[in-house]
């Protein structure tokens, strides 16, 4: 466990050093940019979101679920290198071709973003393939110092970037060319460190690594409907201004999700394994220990959030805070599916996850463009309410194909604690009160944990000791 949380917290940092750099750097990028402008970077980023998931193929979940169960390096090495080659082919065959009908796209189309922005998205989302599957192998090795190292020094080469292309020129693109350097340093650190080779691929593992794959892509895909296609239904029922405001909140968002990847980059690449080595009784305890933390977070970023705009980015951005609820809250039901979702995955069953994904997908954006015309604030609350029926199902379904008896009183307790503290927000504008709200409110719900007796920091009592 020493080690263990010593992995949890070096993933933490790299987040922050990493994935957290928007939020870190939003001060700075807001007294250069106007909101018009980061409603342009959203659009872009979306694009990029969306593209990434055909060319990443998710194969770094098939390393995960094919390489893991195996206790041999040289085994596991094998499989890393057909599938790090495998994401190479995916992204040359999809990528490229893109990156050249970039450059043949009307330009009234393409408004209000430039050809040379959306090349320079397309080209840096080239390499997430590649660079999935390598980050998911210094993972699954327990490479932790090393995958922190890579990170901070291409986290270093983008602020660089940014800091000074900004004092030159203040623009979309200098943003771009920023992720695009870090991008490329990035990819051949992790090549010298993993020491891939290109491998030619048998077609019977090509074949399982695609059909396993597929179904999590298409879920991603129709997952993109909740989180991500309403910034597309926003840009058109509103204006880049109130979609750039909604883009500081949903940061903030992000960056509750980016705690909680310390936890997940820890936890993914072992609970299959764990399942066979340890059984129910400890996919339980850490799985509602994940829970609680999502739920500590979710209310201490409420107060946190508002108190960060109001004293850190200027007075254009302060309507921002009214999106920060609806934002989180859609966040926090997206995390808590990801953690349940273990008995699909384990079973094979991702189909049932794309079907899941396709009627919530569905139903969040037909209900968000029925609430269009209500505004933002009615287009996320709508999709909270899809998100939270996408959550139930997941755990339903996946409970179904592995049973794990969650403590659903108590979870269900600490979630609508968290909830309310989350509302709470909304009414408290002093900045003392939200300073001290940020603190107290996770303590709250982690003191409230500890005496219902059921979580990650008590003795849970045995279940099912083994693996059936």
């Amino acid at each position: 466990m020493n080690k263990s949380w010593q992995h949890f917290i070096t993933y933490g940092f790299s987040i922050v050093v990493t994935r957290g750099l928007s939020l870190i750097m939003l001060p700075f990028i807001t007294r250069y940019l106007a909101p018009e402008q980061i409603g342009k970077l959203e659009l872009l980023a979306t694009i990029s979101v969306f593209v990434g998931l055909f060319i990443t193929f998710c194969l770094h979940e098939a390393l995960y679920r094919y390489a893991g169960h195996f206790t041999s390096v040289k085994k596991q090495y094998v499989i890393a290198n057909r599938l790090f080659s495998l994401s190479c082919l995916v992204a040359a065959i999809i990528g490229l071709p893109l990156c050249l009908l970039a450059f043949t796209l009307d330009h009234q189309l393409l408004s209000p973003i430039t050809h040379k922005e959306l090349l320079l998205v397309l080209v840096s989302v080239l390499f997430t393939g590649p660079l999935s599957v390598s980050t998911a192998w210094l993972r699954m090795q327990d490479k932790a110092r090393s995958f922190f190292v890579i990170s901070a020094i291409a986290s270093l080469i983008q602020v660089t970037w940014i800091v000074i292309a900004l004092n030159l020129h203040a623009t979309v693109g200098a943003i771009l060319w920023a992720g695009l350097v870090a991008t490329v340093f990035q990819m051949v650190a992790l090549q010298v460190a993993n020491q891939f080779r290109w491998r030619k691929i048998p077609i019977s593992p090509m074949k399982q690594y695609l059909i396993y794959s597929l179904p999590i892509v298409g879920s991603g895909l129709v997952a993109f409907g909740l989180s991500g296609a309403e910034r597309w239904i926003l840009a058109a029922n509103t204006s880049l201004l109130e979609l750039g405001l909604y883009a500081i909140a949903a940061k903030f968002a992000l960056a509750m999700c980016l705690l909680v990847q310390p936890f997940g980059m820890w936890w993914m690449p072992k609970r299959f394994q764990m399942i066979k080595e340890q059984g129910r009784t400890a996919v339980i305890r850490i799985s509602q220990a994940g829970l609680i933390y999502i739920f500590m977070l979710v209310a201490a970023m409420s107060y946190a959030a508002p108190l960060f705009i109001s004293i850190a980015l200027p007075i254009d951005y302060e309507p921002a805070i009214t999106f920060i609820v609806p934002a989180l809250m859609i966040a926090m039901f997206k995390e808590m599916g990801e953690i349940t979702n273990i008995g699909i995955l384990y079973r094979k069953q991702t189909q049932h996850l794309f079907t899941i994904n396709l009627i919530s997908a569905v139903g969040g954006v037909s209900s968000a463009f029925v609430a269009g015309q209500w505004g933002i604030i009615a287009i996320l609350t709508a999709l909270a309410l899809v998100g939270i029926g996408r959550f139930v199902a997941i755990s339903i379904v996946s409970h179904r194909f592995y049973h794990l008896h969650y403590d659903c009183g108590s979870l269900l307790t600490l979630a609508m604690l968290s909830i309310s503290f989350c509302f709470l927000s909304i009414y408290i504008q002093d900045m003392t009160a939200r300073l001290i709200m940020s603190l107290l409110s996770p303590i709250f719900i982690l003191l409230t944990a500890l005496l219902l007796q059921r979580f990650a920091l008590t003795q849970l009592p045995a279940l099912q000791q083994s693996e059936p």
